[in-house]
């Protein structure tokens, strides 16, 4: 294992397009000398415009470059996955650095692991892109509308999505192959919160989140896992960090978080 030494880094999920989110951060990272941004997911606007990876995404990139400033993330459940083209293209530029379905361990810095997972559990909405069912017999939640998938032709509706997701593999089955070689300074971005924890709660005080994420969390005790997806759970539950054995998991909403590991463990605060 590589020498370690303290790593300060910026956390962002859900920003959705949010430009004005997106400047802020970067500021602030400038002005607090820190050089590495992890986002979480839900990166591009609602609809999935690509037009915004191309300009608006890709001139932001070129700005933390030029400031010194390392961008690593993934896509959420809310990002087309047909949009993964553009996204690889800012990645071969050396702008961006995705995270997700990587071998774990292949990024690394500073001697510090990332890995990302970005499939979340079943939910109402019809975009299913980036959606499993939790573990073998998940109960489905009622659905607001026809399920779909982007795809080159635009969105398309799934016509069986009980064949649709018996076709699929679970959360629980992808993670169960997981294995973390270095779970001490590995530090794991996975977009759904774990289950239970006040990470997951939805304005009505449902709890939606991952069964097997909290399983997979307790087995393999990463030092750090970071999640976002339910963007007003911080303000429902009072919570956005919470304790599984030795991991400390994060989940701050839509507003961005300063994070340090170090040997001694993690300290995490808003900005604002």
């Amino acid at each position: 294992m590589a020498h370690t030494k303290d790593l300060t880094f910026l956390f962002v999920t859900d920003f959705h397009g949010d430009e004005t989110k997106y400047e802020w951060t970067l500021q602030e990272a400038s002005n607090l000398g820190v050089n590495l941004i992890v986002n979480g997911g839900d990166l591009c606007p609602h609809g999935g415009d690509p037009a915004f990876l191309d300009t608006v995404f890709a001139d932001w990139l070129k700005k933390a470059r030029h400031l010194g400033i390392t961008v690593m993330g993934m896509f959420g459940n809310d990002d087309l996955k047909i949009n993964l083209d553009p996204l690889d293209h800012l990645e071969a530029e050396g702008l961006f650095t995705r995270i997700d379905n990587k071998t774990v361990g292949r990024v690394e810095t500073g001697g510090w692991k990332f890995w990302g997972y970005n499939f979340v559990p079943d939910y109402p909405f019809g975009l299913k892109d980036w959606v499993k069912l939790d573990h073998e017999g998940d109960v489905r939640p009622p659905q607001f509308t026809h399920p779909v998938l982007s795809t080159k032709n635009g969105l398309e509706e799934i016509r069986d999505i009980e064949k649709y997701f018996r076709e699929r593999s679970t959360i629980e089955e992808d993670l169960r192959e997981i294995t973390l070689e270095d779970p001490d300074h590995t530090i794991c971005v996975i977009h759904t919160p774990p289950h239970g924890l006040g990470l997951d709660v939805c304005a009505n005080g449902k709890e939606v989140g991952s069964r097997s994420v909290l399983k997979f969390t307790e087995r393999e005790q990463p030092l750090l896992t970071l999640h976002g997806h339910i963007h007003e759970s911080p303000q429902v539950s009072g919570t956005w960090q919470a304790a599984i054995g030795r991991t400390t998991a994060l989940q701050p909403g839509q507003e961005p978080i300063k994070v340090t590991v170090s040997h001694q463990g993690v300290t995490a605060s808003y900005l604002r």
